[in-house]
C-alpha cells in the first residue's frame, strides 16, 4: 500500500527487514546467496525505489532484474514491475503482456494490464483481464472495485453493482466501494440506497472531496438542494480551487433556477482548467438555454476540440447550429452522436424532427422506428413517427400515432 505517508513508511520497514534477512541468509552460506534469495533481494530493491518515488533507482533496479532472471522462472515479476514506470504505452503493454505469458496466474499484472486497457478505453479487456485476475484472487478487493467502475463505464450498472457489492464482502472497511456503488445505484434509480451508500462512504473516510460530491449531486438531482449546497460549501471551504465542486454547484444552481450563479461557478471551474471540456460543454448548454447562440456554439466547438466523441457537445452544438440555421452542419453533428450511442431516444427525435423539415420523411420515419424498438410505446417516438407518416402522406396511421403520443401526454398534446 502507498496511499498515505503511515503505510509508506510500514511498507518500508517491511522491505527493509526482508533484505536484512535475505542478506544475512547469503552471509550465513558465506556471501552465496541462493539464487532465490537474490531474485527477492532485488525484488526488494526496486519496490524500496517504488515507494521512495526513487525513479532512478526504481528502473536501474528492474533492468539489473530483468538481465539477470527475466529467463528464470520469477522473473517474470520484473516484467511487471518495469512496466510500471516505463512512460511508453506500447511497451508498457508489452511488458505486462510478456509477464502473463511468463505467469498466466499472475493477479497483480492481470490488474495491471487490466488498467492498462482501460485508459485507452478497451473495455472488453479490461473486463476480461479484472476477471482474470479476481478468479486467480477472488478476494482482490481493487481488482472488483475496477470491475465494477470498466461495467459502470460501459453502462452496465447492474454489473458495476454487483462488481461493488463482492468488493463489501470482502472488503468492508474499502470506503470506494461503497461510494462507486452508492453513483451506480442512482444511476438505476436507487436514490435511497445510493445516498445511504455514499453516507457509509463519507462515514469510513470523511476526508475525503469527491464522496461529499457525488453525495450533493445526487441531493441535488432528488431535490434536496440545501444540503446538496451545504455539502459543496465544505468542499470548497476546504480547497476552493476544487473545479469539480464548482461544476457540481454550477449544475444544482441552474436546476433552481439561479442561472447567474451557475454561470458564475462554470466560469470559476474553466479559470482553473481551461482544457475541461465537461466544464466547456455545460457552460455551452447553458449558454444555449440563455439564447446566447453563438456564444454557445464556441463552447461546444471548444469541448470537442479537446474531445471530439463528446455525446452531449455534440447533441447540444448540433441544436446551436439549427438555430444559426446551418441544418447540413446539424446533421453531421447528431449522425455523429448517434454513431456514438443510438439507442439515446432524444437525439433520435431530434433528428427525425430535423429529417421531417428537410424533407427526408424515410429517415425521419427509420429514427421514430428506433426510438420505438428501445421503449415501445414512447411518445416522443409515437409523436415523431405520426409526423413522418403524415409525410409520407399515411394520414390513417399518423392520426393514430398522434393519438397514441397525446393520451400519454407526449408533444403531440401540444
Amino acid at each position: 500500500s502507498t496511499k498515505s505517508r503511515e503505510a509508506d513508511a510500514a511498507t518500508l520497514r517491511l522491505l527493509d527487514e526482508a533484505e536484512g534477512h535475505l542478506i544475512a541468509a547469503g552471509a550465513a552460506r558465506n556471501r552465496t546467496p541462493l539464487r532465490e534469495e537474490e531474485m527477492a533481494l532485488e525484488e526488494c530493491h526496486c519496490m524500496q525505489a517504488y515507494v521512495r518515488n526513487d525513479r532512478e533507482g526504481f528502473v536501474a533496479a528492474c533492468e539489473r532484474g530483468l538481465k539477470t532472471f527475466a529467463g528464470l522462472e520469477g522473473g517474470e515479476t520484473f516484467h511487471f514491475l518495469r512496466a510500471l514506470e516505463i512512460g511508453d504505452e506500447q511497451e508498457e503493454g508489452r511488458l505486462y503482456d510478456r509477464a502473463i505469458a511468463l505467469r498466466p496466474k499472475f493477479p497483480l499484472a492481470l490488474y495491471a494490464r487490466g488498467q492498462w486497457h482501460l485508459g485507452r478505453r478497451e473495455l472488453a479487456e479490461a473486463v476480461g483481464d479484472f476477471e482474470r485476475a479476481i478468479e486467480v484472487k477472488p478476494r482482490f478487493v481493487e481488482a472488483l472495485v475496477a470491475l465494477g467502475f470498466v461495467r459502470a463505464t460501459g453502462g452496465e450498472m447492474r454489473g458495476a453493482i454487483e462488481a461493488y457489492s463482492r468488493a463489501i464482502e470482502v472488503a468492508p472497511a474499502f470506503a470506494i466501494s461503497w461510494a462507486n456503488r452508492g453513483v451506480a445505484r442512482f444511476g438505476i434509480g436507487e436514490r435511497e440506497g445510493g445516498v445511504s451508500d455514499l453516507e457509509e462512504a463519507l462515514r469510513l473516510d470523511p476526508r475525503v472531496a469527491e464522496y461529499r460530491i457525488s453525495l450533493a449531486q445526487i441531493l441535488g438531482l432528488s431535490g434536496a438542494a440545501g444540503r446538496a449546497a451545504a455539502l459543496l460549501e465544505e468542499v470548497l471551504k476546504e480547497d476552493p480551487r476544487n473545479a469539480e465542486a464548482l461544476l457540481v454547484r454550477a449544475s444544482i444552481r441552474q436546476l433552481e433556477g439561479d442561472n447567474e450563479g451557475a454561470m458564475s461557478d462554470l466560469d470559476a471551474a474553466l479559470a482553473l482548467d481551461s482544457g475541461s471540456a465537461r466544464a466547456r460543454e455545460m457552460r455551452g448548454q447553458l449558454r444555449a438555454v440563455l439564447g446566447e447562440v453563438r456564444a454557445a456554439k464556441e463552447d461546444f466547438d471548444a469541448a470537442l476540440a479537446i474531445e471530439p466523441a463528446r455525446f452531449m457537445s455534440l447533441a447540444g452544438r448540433a441544436l446551436v447550429l439549427r438555430a444559426l440555421g446551418d441544418e447540413a452542419g446539424a446533421l453531421a453533428d447528431l449522425d455523429a452522436a448517434i454513431a456514438i450511442d443510438p439507442r439515446e431516444a432524444g437525439v433520435r427525435a431530434i433528428r427525425a424532427d430535423l429529417r421531417v423539415h428537410r424533407g427526408d420523411a424515410k429517415g425521419a420515419l427509420e429514427d421514430a422506428e428506433a426510438i420505438l424498438a428501445v421503449t415501445p410505446g414512447d411518445p416522443v417516438g409515437l409523436y415523431e413517427r405520426g409526423l413522418a407518416r403524415a409525410a409520407l402522406e399515411d394520414v390513417d396511421g399518423s392520426i393514430e400515432d398522434l393519438e397514441a403520443s397525446l393520451a400519454a401526454g407526449g408533444p403531440a398534446s401540444r
